[in-house]
């Protein structure tokens, strides 16, 4: 699974790239909110994306906005980084639209299984989304006459 990584700070970036990159996916990597929107807005653009919060040009949070008024129909599971770790910055972050928040530093083991939280959810969403998953709850069309 391919993952975006947007991220200003150099040392950070490579951190990120070098674990997932260890960790089986294939990165994507931008240096500030900018260069991230261009990726998003590609013909096949990463599905899973960890945004910094704090980055020059568009910042985090107003990315994981943009990215939720664009009505493409691609799941997509938004990852929001950032140093901000009170309640009140939580709560924003996901009302812009991201699905999961996690403050620096951050400890590996988490941002791991985080990680493999979003690539679930982005596969539930996607087979959700195939013709005839739900077939079998549709209720039927036909009356069918039960003997009595």
């Amino acid at each position: 699974m391919r993952v975006l990584i947007a991220e200003d700070d150099k040392n950070a970036r490579m951190l990120l790239e070098c674990m997932l990159a260890d960790w089986g996916y294939d990165v994507v990597v931008a240096c500030d909110g900018n260069e991230a929107w261009e990726l998003i807005t590609t013909p096949d653009s990463p599905r899973l994306l960890i945004l910094d919060w704090m980055m020059p040009g568009i910042d985090g949070v107003e990315l994981c906005r943009r990215i939720r008024q664009v009505d493409d129909n691609v799941p997509r599971f938004i990852i929001l980084l950032t140093a901000i770790g009170n309640k009140k910055a939580t709560a924003w972050g996901l009302e812009a639209g991201a699905d999961d928040y996690i403050t620096k530093p951050f400890d590996h083991n988490e941002l791991r299984a985080r990680v493999g939280v979003g690539k679930r959810v982005i596969k539930l969403q996607s087979a959700l989304k195939m013709p005839g998953h739900c077939d079998r709850w549709a209720m039927p069309t036909t009356r069918v006459d039960v003997p009595e």
